[in-house]
């Protein structure tokens, strides 16, 4: 029975050990942090649609499109005539006709300058969201290279955990067999090696899924291999003070919220322009087509026409003061929109703060605690290996260790995570050094 579980490890053993090497058959594309947010802001499809509504609003941004500027049309015809009489000659006649219309809108109530405002903010708008979805690359791209380098630490920590235990199996069997341990030692450390390869490839799916993210943010092939060159390092705990202070003038969302808010400004602007009158310039040139025929003719065919027209809306039903006063109502919502924006930042960012200073103290206790859990486990397995303790007592040793190192790390990952939170409140993420 002993003969035959023994097998059993050695094979799983063995299969674990081939499924662990056939991960990295093909050559991996070596990444660094800085590396990996160029890819992403190169390929991120959200990026390049937001930068292409970008330039589509920047040409849109022009006085003609305001209204400022006057529109001229022409339009030329040509028209032929015949007859046949009973008796005679065929009459025939041809003519033709040329026209010129101009119309131009000099005032507007004020409208043309709203409008021309509008299509500012809107480009700028566009050029916001352009840097939202950076700030948002970067935040993502981060996290998840982060997010691999933690599970790959965690795999590494299930290795080690796997061949400690392959190793006190092998001295355990070796014992057993001079007499000096019973089975029941032997069946301990079997089920030490089989919870430990269980959890190693559990970790290896978790390591899977990580990648496939990183491969999604980097809008990568799923088969693309990726060596990941940068650690998981400790992060920055201090945050420029005058950066939290200017939060909520620097954060992309605010300043997009405020933009909304002009924005809704300007169309007030223009809804209230129809109390105004409007001056339009008509003008019109053109050869009469009925004094344009062929034959000889001693009237002028020229034709020209011009005049101002001035409007006023005397009544209209109401609709200029419900769209005036409809408007209005949008922009208090804008405003109350950005003030509890606003708001919301300003706790954010304190609360932020504190969670990055407490946790700067939790990764120096875990570092601690993860040091002596290291010490403490080679103390213990010389006293195993000298009979003075069990290997019940030796396992649970070894799982404080494993636990300690997992702590550790993912301690390190939620305090990078947390300043990468802190620097995208404050918009100054794009801005940041990538190591």
């Amino acid at each position: 029975m002993i003969d035959q579980i023994r097998q059993n490890v050695s094979l799983l053993s063995v299969f674990f050990v081939i499924a662990l090497a056939n991960l990295n058959v093909a050559t991996a594309v070596e990444l660094t942090r800085q590396r990996a947010v160029e890819v992403a802001l190169t390929n991120n499809f959200g990026l390049r649609t937001a930068k292409y509504v970008s330039d589509v609003q920047r040409e849109n941004n022009t006085w003609g499109n305001a209204g400022r500027y006057p529109s001229l049309d022409a339009a030329a015809s040509v028209r032929t005539f015949g007859a046949m009489p009973s008796e005679g000659e065929t009459v025939s006649d041809d003519s033709y006709s040329l026209t010129a219309s101009l119309r131009w809108t000099v005032f507007q109530g004020f409208a043309i300058g709203a409008n021309k405002t509008r299509l500012e903010l809107l480009h700028q708008q566009s050029e916001q969201n352009v840097e939202i979805f950076v700030e948002q690359s970067i935040h993502n791209t981060l996290l998840a290279y982060d997010n691999l380098l933690l599970q790959r630490e965690l795999l590494q920590a299930q290795r080690e955990q796997l061949l400690l235990s392959q190793d006190r199996l092998r001295f355990v069997e070796s014992q057993n067999r001079v007499g000096a341990v019973s089975s029941f030692e032997v069946l301990q450390a079997q089920n030490s090696v089989y919870s430990d390869s269980a959890a190693a490839v559990q970790q290896q799916q978790f390591v899977l899924q990580a990648e496939d993210a990183l491969r999604s943010v980097l809008a990568l092939p799923s088969d693309e291999p990726l060596s990941l060159v940068s650690d998981l390092r400790v992060p920055e705990y201090t945050v420029d003070q005058q950066l939290l202070e200017n939060a909520t003038a620097t954060n992309q969302f605010i300043k997009q919220q405020a933009l909304q808010l002009q924005l809704q400004q300007e169309q007030t602007t223009v809804a209230r322009s129809n109390y105004y009158p409007s001056l339009t310039v008509n003008s019109s040139f053109g050869i009469d087509p009925a004094q344009t025929s062929f034959v000889e003719s001693s009237s002028d065919p020229l034709a020209y026409s011009a005049g101002l027209t001035l409007s006023i809306n005397l009544f209209d039903g109401g609709r200029t003061a419900t769209a005036t006063q409809v408007s209005k109502m949008r922009e208090n919502i804008e405003e109350i929109a950005l003030d509890s924006l606003k708001l919301f930042v300003s706790r954010e960012v304190q609360r932020a703060e504190q969670i990055l200073s407490l946790q700067a103290d939790i990764v120096t206790m875990r570092e601690n605690a993860f040091n002596n859990s290291a010490r403490v486990l080679e103390l213990s397995d010389r006293r195993f290996r000298t009979g003075t303790i069990s290997i019940i007592d030796l396992r649970t040793i070894q799982v404080q260790h494993l636990n300690a190192s997992v702590e550790y790390l993912r301690s390190l990952y939620e305090a990078n995570r947390s300043r990468l939170g802190l620097l995208r409140l404050t918009g100054t993420l794009s801005e940041m050094t990538i190591e």
